[in-house]
């Protein structure tokens, strides 16, 4: 039979019903049309990380490049100006020097409190100019500081840096003291830009806003209508990914379910409750979780899981031991439907926030051996 190529959209079916940012192959960061797939690179090797899947999320901040805007209250000893240097964005950077002892703060006053027990990230792009010193992220109620974390990024070089913090206490006067130049000399200087606060343990693809917040909605992708390939009586599934956040919720890396349910599934899962834990799950019946490997953020992660109707199964990570198990029940794989990727079923369950870099399926049980050496 002769192969046909395919396109992108001829086999995976895509929305986001926003814009939203990746890094682009030469390394800038831009902006993605609404319901168009990002294909993320990395912005120093310029070397492709694979398909960005991410779940929604909102920039609680305000003017996230624009440090020049009123929304940004500026310490006595604090200017802001530009000399041409490029951000990610390919937008000149905004250029923050410290002069003399005074006060070496920009702060933006929310407008609301934080919720007490939840997790939020604050996060910049950052390049000191000249000498590197330490920059504090702080989270402030009015002149109380609630929580806070001193970073020293590398001179010369445009990064990313980040504070995760979980509010322990209601704050009258909300404010996120972005920069709290630690021990900043007279005449210090670094350029800034891509502030971000958002909900979680981790930082996600920059969201730009100006005059108010902006949500970026979630990425989409399944493989729907799998029929004449796949065969519901033994079939086995590979996955690459590389994730991209260390929280212990359960996520979807690839999965075969039935849409519009959540109970008749089965695929490749990290386990809720274990930070990275890497398995396969079966469900309804007993869920079956195989072994303890580690799916590591932000690093190449292979997982191939071999099934049948009959219950068996075999399952192997980053070419470690198989584990092998017979499940007892099990989903109805005629009824199968939908094959989700970075996601554990429906639209947006369980997503696996990070890079998805090569999904393979066989309409056939793959040996233990050539499961360890698929995911080696």
């Amino acid at each position: 039979m002769a192969l046909t190529q395919k396109t992108f959209a001829d086999l995976i079916n895509f929305s986001r019903s926003s814009v939203a940012t990746r890094f682009n192959a030469f390394g800038q960061l831009e902006s993605v049309a609404a319901n168009e797939p990002r294909f993320d690179y990395d912005p120093i090797t310029k070397q492709l990380r694979g398909l960005l899947i991410e779940e929604q999320r909102t920039n609680m901040l305000r003017y996230s490049s624009g440090l020049d805007s009123g929304a940004w209250i500026k310490g006595s000893g604090v200017s802001i100006s530009t000399d041409g240097t490029l951000g990610p964005d390919g937008v000149p950077m905004q250029l923050v020097t410290l002069s003399g002892t005074d006060s070496h703060q920009i702060c933006q006053v929310l407008p609301s409190t934080l919720v007490v027990g939840r997790t939020y990230t604050l996060s910049a792009y950052v390049m000191p100019k000249g000498a590197p010193f330490s920059l504090q992220l702080a989270y402030y109620d009015s002149s109380n500081s609630l929580d806070s974390r001193g970073v020293t990024p590398e001179a010369g070089k445009l990064q990313r840096i980040k504070f995760t913090f979980t509010p322990t206490a209601a704050a009258a006067s909300p404010q996120i003291r972005l920069i709290g130049f630690s021990g900043g000399s007279d005449g210090a200087q670094v350029y800034l830009g891509g502030l971000q606060l958002e909900v979680g343990a981790f930082e996600t693809s920059l969201i730009p806003t100006a005059t108010a917040q902006a949500t970026r909605a979630a990425d989409i992708a399944t493989v729907n209508g799998l029929s004449p390939w796949f065969n519901p009586l033994e079939s086995t599934l590979y996955v690459e990914v590389m994730p991209c956040e260390p929280d212990s919720s359960s996520r979807g890396f690839a999965s075969l379910y039935v849409m519009g349910t959540s109970i008749n599934r089965l695929g490749l899962f990290r386990q809720s409750g274990v930070v990275g834990n890497f398995l396969w799950y079966n469900n309804p019946g007993t869920p079956d979780r195989g072994g303890n490997t580690k799916a590591i953020p932000r690093q190449v992660n292979k997982g191939a899981l071999a099934f049948s109707s009959s219950g068996a199964r075999s399952f192997s990570v980053n070419g470690g031991a198989v584990v092998s198990a017979n499940a007892v029940g099990g989903p109805s794989f005629a009824d199968i439907n939908t094959l989700g990727l970075m996601r554990a079923y429906g639209t947006t369950n369980e997503i696996a926030n990070g890079h998805l870099r090569a999904l393979r399926y066989w309409p056939r049980l793959l040996s233990d051996a050539e499961l360890q050496a698929l995911t080696a």
